[in-house]
Parts: structure tokens; C-alpha cells; sequence
């Protein structure tokens, strides 16, 4: 087991507020109690001196819990867990470390989702292919090759008799000799030798009709294995046999409900490499809030004692929450949560866009744990060949492998109503001691009722204002056209008239005339006092 520098794994993210989903209808209040209090309380991280990889600490959290990872029937889930790594050669100086956490978290719960949606149904196809290309010329060689050698024994046999008649030191050399370019250099010099030894007449001349029959049949197997080696040589590296298998999945379904109930993230110091980890669930209670959400049909479920969203996520380390989770509050409201980091450091500016995209991607977590279109498609090969490796040496064999995924899930113009934040802060990450920005999100289905319920009323209210404008743009338009009459009034001409020839009447007539033009006097009602007005409501807290 290896030693990190870094003792151990950053926090385990444990969502205890899961815990009551699994537990029957049929449990033990009292046994409900101790699990809705553990709900309430946050997970506490236990010091760790020996390295464990995320992967093994969940599935050692799976376990404590009593859970099984995969399909369990009797509570109608299904869990998978899976993990996604990536090379770092220390967190704390590794300037794209937060942007890579987050990315391969998402990928760590977008292939369990995979999982899950594999599960429901795959389209598979799959092959097993051998190929031996005709018959082993090579093998055949071989047998060719062995019976010249056995000729090319004999013939030395011989001809080592022959020579200890003339150098028994010599002889006794051949004795031991392979068809290889020592042996036959040593067994033609042998022969030449003989050569010699018979025209200087050092052996019997009875003898040299033996001699030169060794020779002959020597010759003829050394032209033989010469021959076989070189055809071998062609052949040589050529394909004896080659293996195929493949294995082709594709998946596709739309996924309601599925969130993580854990996370664990681990740094490997000594392998330079850092792993995210996550559990994911998908229950019928999960896809049953979910579609409850996605329908606007207001579904509770069992309350969870004394605990709010908001104290929920009160209680979590934000520095260790990334991804979807969700809880169930007193109320009985289950709330889809979704959390997401961003570096935060730097200018203003740069802060500013941290912000923007932690929220964004909150938000984007926690719609997607209520619902998302998941797509895989996985391709395995695996191949082999194996080829001659030359006469009397062992085939070569090599084997060659290739994995290749494409996994999506997405929304499309989906509306998504209800969904608001619920915290965000500045944080440090525990293991690479970065600032971060961490942004949580979070829906439910009352909220969405809630929500669209407070849209309906904002449109309400915009008719009536719009209405009302309506009204008083007819208010304006009706002054705005009297006024043109009156300026088009020609009764006023007509009475302007008579007031110029009444001025060149009599005295009595004049004064008739103008008693006839007086207007009302309007008495000025102002005191003499300072003045101020406001224009305000009178509002308390609970208004709003």
C-alpha cells in the first residue's frame, strides 16, 4: 500500500441525507430516527495516513452502508460508481487543476449514468475471428530441414573416421560440430585435408572409394540444408495465425432522477495522478420527484425531521461538493441540488467570471440530475498475430488492443422553473489549497409550482398594467384631439368677431358684450408655509 505525502483522500462527500430514501416503509420508527438524524448531521472526514484511491474509498462507504453497487431488486435502485483520473504532477501548482477536477467529475457521473442507462437496454454487437492462412509451409521446412541434417550427420560421422587416420586431434574436433558456418568450415578443411591425404597416398587407396562417397553425399546435404534455409528465409515473419474480437454497445434513453449520493476525490503522489470518483443512484422514488417536477404534479414524500435546504446545505463542505445531489427536507419536498467550483482568484474581472460560470454550471448539475437525454456508444477491440520466428525459433506473437467511447447527455429547450440558489462562497480546496468559488443550485417540485404560479401572476399584473396604459394612452389621445378641435373651432372666430364690433358700439352695448365674456375667478387656496412631500409604503419584513 503506498504512502502519500498528502495522507490520504480529499474529504469524502457523503450526502447522509440520502440515507432515508432506501430505508422501507416498514422500518422501525426508531430505527428511522437514528437514520434522519444522521441525515442532519455532516459527513466528518476520519484522518487517513494510508493511501486509498477514490474509487476504493466509495465502494469501502458502499459497504459500510450495507449497499450493493448494481441492481438491487428489493429496493428497486441501482447504483454504479464510477471513476476518471487525470496526470498532475502536484494540484497546488497546477494553474488548470480546479477546471480539470470539475471536468472529470462530470465524466465520472456521466459513464455511471451510462451504466445505467446500458442497464435498461443495449443494442450489442460482438465477434470472435480466427484466421490461419493454409498450411504451415514453415512447418513443412522444418521437417526438410531436419531430415538433411541428420544426412549432414552421417556424412561427418564418416568423414571424422576417415580423418583420425590422418589427425586424430582433428578428428575428435568434428565430433561435436552443428550444421552452422563453424561446421561446415571445419568439415570442408576436413575434407580437403583427406583430399591431400590420399594423393600423397598417407591412406590406402581402398579406402578412397568410401571417402569420396561421404564427400558426395556430404555435399549433397549441404546443398540440401542450404537450400531449405533460404526457402525458410523467405517465409520467416510470415503470418501463422491471427485473432479478432470486438465488442460493440450502443445505449440511448432518456434518464429522470439519477444524482449522486457520494463523491471522493484522491492525489497520487507517487504516480503523479489524481482521481474523482462518484456514486451514482437511480430509484423509482428518484424518477417518481422527478417526473413530479418535470409535470407539475406536486408529489411529498416522507419528511425528513427538522431539516431545511437551506441548513442541509449549511452543513456540507462546499470546498469537497461537486455535481448533482438532492435531499429531502421536513417538509417532505424533495430538492435536486447542484453544485459546481470555479478558481477564484485575480483581477476583478476574473473573479466576476468565476462567479458566472460556477453558477452556470450549478445550475446545469442540478437540472440534469432531474432529467437528461443519455447516449454511450462503447467500441472494444482486441487483435493478435503470431509469426514464424525462423527455423527452430519460437513464434512471435503480439497483440494489439483499442477502446473507444462516445458518451453525451443533454437537454434540449428544456423549462426549467423553480430553480434558484441556495448558497455560494469562497472556499479553499483541502488538497491543492486553491481559492475557489463554489456555487449551489437547487429545484423542487413545489418550487416549480411556485414558481410558475408566481409567473402567472407577474403576467397577470403586466396585462393589467399594459391594460391600463391602454387606457391611459386613450386618456392622452382623447385631450390631444379636443385640443385640435378647439383649435379648428370656428364658433370661436365668429365670437372673436363680435367682441371687435361690439368694441365700436355704444357704451351700454360694450358693456353688455364683455359681462357676456367674464370667466370664473379661481381663488388661490395656498398658505404661506414650507412644504415636502413623499411617496412611499408602509412595509414590514414579512411583506416580502
Amino acid at each position: 500500500m503506498k504512502l502519500s505525502m498528502i495522507a490520504g483522500i480529499l474529504a469524502l462527500t457523503i450526502n447522509q441525507a440520502h440515507a432515508q430514501d432506501f430505508v422501507p416503509a416498514n422500518t422501525p420508527a426508531a430505527g428511522l430516527e437514528v437514520v434522519t438524524q444522521a441525515a442532519a448531521e455532516p459527513y466528518q472526514q476520519a484522518a487517513i495516513e494510508t493511501y486509498v484511491s477514490a474509487e476504493d474509498k466509495l465502494r469501502e462507504y458502499l459497504n459500510s452502508k450495507g449497499w450493493v453497487e448494481g441492481w438491487d431488486g428489493a429496493k428497486k435502485r441501482l447504483i454504479q460508481i464510477r471513476s476518471e483520473s487525470f496526470d498532475t504532477a502536484d494540484p497546488r501548482y497546477d494553474d488548470s487543476f480546479i477546471a480539470k477536477r470539475g471536468v472529470f467529475s462530470t465524466s465520472a457521473v456521466m459513464g455511471a449514468k451510462a451504466d445505467i442507462v446500458e442497464f435498461m437496454r443495449t443494442e450489442m454487437s460482438a465477434s470472435d475471428q480466427l484466421t490461419a492462412p493454409g498450411t504451415d509451409v514453415h512447418e513443412q521446412l522444418g521437417k526438410q530441414f531436419a531430415a538433411a541434417q541428420r544426412k549432414f550427420e552421417v556424412q561427418r560421422a564418416t568423414v571424422s573416421k576417415l580423418l583420425s587416420q590422418v589427425d586424430k586431434a582433428e578428428a575428435e574436433m568434428l565430433s561435436g560440430i552443428t550444421w552452422d558456418d563453424r561446421g561446415k568450415a571445419l568439415l570442408d578443411a576436413a575434407i580437403k585435408k583427406l583430399d591431400d591425404s590420399f594423393d600423397s597416398g598417407e591412406i590406402a587407396a581402398n579406402k578412397q572409394a568410401k571417402f569420396q562417397k561421404a564427400k558426395a553425399k556430404y555435399q549433397a546435404a549441404t546443398a540440401e540444408l542450404e537450400r531449405i534455409e533460404k526457402a525458410a528465409q523467405a517465409v520467416k515473419g510470415q503470418v501463422k495465425l491471427t485473432t479478432q474480437s470486438r465488442v460493440e454497445l450502443l445505449a440511448h434513453a432518456p434518464l429522470m432522477g439519477a444524482t449522486v449520493i457520494a463523491q471522493a476525490e484522491s492525489w497520487d503522489e507517487e504516480e503523479e495522478q489524481y482521481e474523482v470518483a462518484s456514486l451514482v443512484v437511480w430509484s423509482e422514488k428518484l424518477e417518481a420527484s422527478a417526473r413530479s417536477l418535470m409535470s407539475n404534479d406536486y408529489t411529498a414524500t416522507k419528511p425528513k425531521k427538522g431539516v431545511t435546504i437551506q441548513e442541509w446545505v449549511a452543513k456540507q463542505d462546499l470546498a469537497t461538493m461537486t455535481g448533482s445531489r438532492q435531499m429531502v427536507d421536513k417538509n417532505g419536498q424533495r430538492w435536486f441540488i447542484g453544485s459546481a467550483a470555479s478558481y477564484y482568484a485575480g483581477s476583478s474581472s476574473a473573479k466576476r467570471s468565476a462567479k458566472g460560470m460556477a453558477d452556470s454550471f450549478a445550475k446545469k448539475e442540478a437540472v440534469m440530475a432531474v432529467y437528461s437525454d443519455v447516449a454511450t456508444h462503447k467500441e472494444a477491440v482486441q487483435a493478435s498475430s503470431t509469426r514464424n520466428g525462423g527455423l527452430g525459433a519460437k513464434d512471435n506473437t503480439q497483440v494489439a488492443q483499442s477502446f473507444a467511447e462516445n458518451t453525451r447527455q443533454s437537454i434540449e429547450n428544456r423549462q426549467v422553473s423553480g430553480l434558484s440558489k441556495i448558497t455560494a462562497k469562497s472556499v479553499i480546496h483541502p488538497i491543492s489549497g486553491q481559492p475557489i468559488y463554489v456555487a449551489v443550485y437547487a429545484v423542487s417540485p413545489n418550487a416549480a409550482r411556485q414558481a410558475l404560479a408566481m409567473e402567472q401572476s407577474s403576467f397577470n399584473s403586466a396585462i393589467q398594467a399594459d391594460s391600463a396604459q391602454l387606457i391611459q394612452k386613450g386618456i392622452k389621445a382623447g385631450y390631444d384631439q379636443a385640443r385640435i378641435e378647439g383649435q379648428n373651432d370656428s364658433s370661436k372666430v365668429n365670437q372673436g368677431m363680435a367682441q371687435a364690433q361690439a368694441s365700436l358700439t355704444p357704451a351700454q352695448a360694450q358693456a353688455e358684450a364683455q359681462s357676456s365674456l367674464k370667466q370664473p375667478i379661481i381663488k388661490d387656496t395656498k398658505e404661506g408655509k414650507s412644504q415636502v412631500i413623499i411617496n412611499g409604503t408602509d412595509i414590514d419584513d414579512e411583506s416580502f
